[in-house]
């Protein structure tokens, strides 16, 4: 499933390998993007085997300055700069996502040179030592919410203008939405207040609707959500599914979920997915995608978290951080270019050398066509029987292996690997199909890459029509050579 593309709004992934936000603190002269930083994140997009890439968190007014050479979106001078940086990330095929922040009572006087402020005048949780300060930060009013709200929407248009294919509003890891959010860090009386879980998010919601105002409604919106504290009193995992439901329905298209006021780490765990707990409860309850972070070290940890059902990405960090090559290492290791089946005919990834790869093969290519209601429930992953996209894979990858069974006349091969590639075309609203088929026999490998994406289309097909009462439409071609098989039809 790693290996699966993946829809986020109109954001097509090609995989869902994600790296999270981890702070460089590369930039110099007040968060302008420069050299080393376009060199970094260069460095590990180069191989375009990270669907996305989330930039490290970016400051969006001066009092929520994180640390000395944090990024900045505060000002339009940062986005010709910025330009580089998108620019580089996305020449390999990753997305690229700016998350914006503002640190709350997570920072100090002497870095930002002004008072710090939060939610209530209440210290940041565990952070007194780190901060060096025993200064309480300022009660924020109903006015100054409002005007870092529009910081935010407003460091949003300009990380669009950059080039970012998305935007992500930070709210976890104690900084000063999630202290809005924490009960241990908001004793507010108003509606700001942590009297219901609509009053901890009201901040967070008004700055996502105010974004969305200025970024229009087919730009993704991220929003990281610190939901559980793991603390006595603090925000708990119930909280977290409530509060995703709310954002859902406010318009955010991916929750990316992490720790609260316990930060990135879970005291006590050190497990691959050690939120994963969180994140299922989260899954189950919302139809946008959602991402966990969290002690994963390896490609086979990812995808064994994902075949559980903790979450649709997995975000990996500090394997990342300290290895540019990972990403390389990891796919090519544990996510082979094609499909094997093992004795008990289910489908496994192994590693492909190169020689078979140069085998006989075969390409064809599918498409499913499908009502914009339709569209809207396979992206979501609402289909009552199943995800569509990993459901036909299967499906497809097992009918290629059969196609003696099912073609009589089609000559018995070995086939070496199957890859089977599918996505969702938001323009068309259609499932694209690709099946590249590798074998070491004489004949048939054609007819086995049609056969693999003919039945993916027709699985498509079936799952799609208990919920579509109009016309499905598939295209099926053969795109080895010139003049092959090229096959359409309609089911009604």
């Amino acid at each position: 499933m790693l290996k699966n593309s993946i829809q986020i709004g109109t954001m097509t992934l090609h995989n869902r390998l994600v790296m999270p936000p981890m702070a460089t603190y590369k930039t110099l002269n007040g968060g302008t993007v420069n050299a080393a930083l376009c060199d970094y994140y260069a460095d590990r997009a180069r191989d375009g085997r990270i669907g996305l890439i989330i930039t490290e968190h970016t400051c969006i007014s001066p009092e929520g300055l994180a640390g000395k050479g944090q990024m900045s979106m505060m000002d339009d001078s940062v986005i010709e700069p910025a330009k580089k940086l998108t620019e580089v990330i996305k020449a390999s095929g990753s997305k690229a996502v700016c998350q914006l922040n503002h640190a709350g009572s997570a920072t100090n006087e002497t870095l930002t040179g002004m008072q710090i402020v939060s939610a209530s005048a209440v210290p940041c949780p565990g952070r007194k030592k780190e901060l060096e300060t025993d200064m309480l930060p300022k009660e924020l009013t109903k006015e100054e919410i409002l005007k870092l709200e529009e910081a935010f929407a407003q460091a949003a248009l300009r990380a669009k203008k950059a080039g970012y294919d998305g935007v992500e509003i930070h709210s976890a890891h104690g900084y000063l939405l999630n202290q809005f959010y924490s009960p241990l860090t908001n004793k507010r009386q108003d509606e700001y207040g942590c009297g219901c879980m609509e009053n901890r998010l009201r901040f967070a919601i008004e700055t996502v609707k105010r974004t969305r105002e200025l970024v229009g409604e087919d730009y993704p919106i991220f929003l990281r959500l610190g939901g559980c504290d793991y603390m006595e009193g603090g925000s708990t995992i119930e909280d977290a599914v409530e509060a995703a439901k709310l954002l859902e329905a406010a318009g955010v298209d991916c929750i990316d979920l992490s720790g609260g006021m316990c930060r990135f780490m879970r005291p006590g765990h050190n497990e691959p997915g050690y939120f994963s707990d969180m994140s299922a409860a989260v899954k189950a309850a919302v139809q946008i995608p959602v991402i966990l972070t969290g002690g994963i070290k390896t490609a086979a940890q990812a995808e064994e978290l994902l075949e559980k059902g903790a979450a649709d990405l997995i975000g990996v960090g500090r394997p990342i951080l300290a290895d540019a090559q990972w990403a390389e290492k990891e796919m090519k290791k544990s996510m082979s270019d094609f499909t094997h089946f093992n004795e008990q005919g289910r489908a496994k990834m192994v590693d492909v050398n190169e020689k078979s790869i140069t085998k006989r093969t075969a390409i064809a290519a599918g498409r499913v066509l499908v009502n914009k209601d339709t569209f809207a429930l396979i992206r979501s992953g609402g289909m009552k029987k199943g995800d569509v996209l990993t459901v036909a894979q299967i499906a497809g990858v097992m009918g290629a292996k059969r196609t003696p069974d099912l073609i009589p006349m089609c000559h018995p091969i070995l086939i070496d690997g199957i890859n089977l590639d599918l996505s969702l075309d938001e323009e068309r609203c259609s499932v694209e199909i690709q099946a590249t088929v590798s074998c070491s026999g004489r004949t048939g490998v054609e007819m086995e890459a049609l056969t693999a994406v003919s039945t993916a289309c027709l699985t498509v097909y079936d799952m799609c029509k208990a919920v579509q009462k109009d016309m499905v439409i598939a295209d099926i071609r053969l795109l080895k050579k010139t003049g092959g098989v090229h096959g359409d039809f309609e089911r009604k």
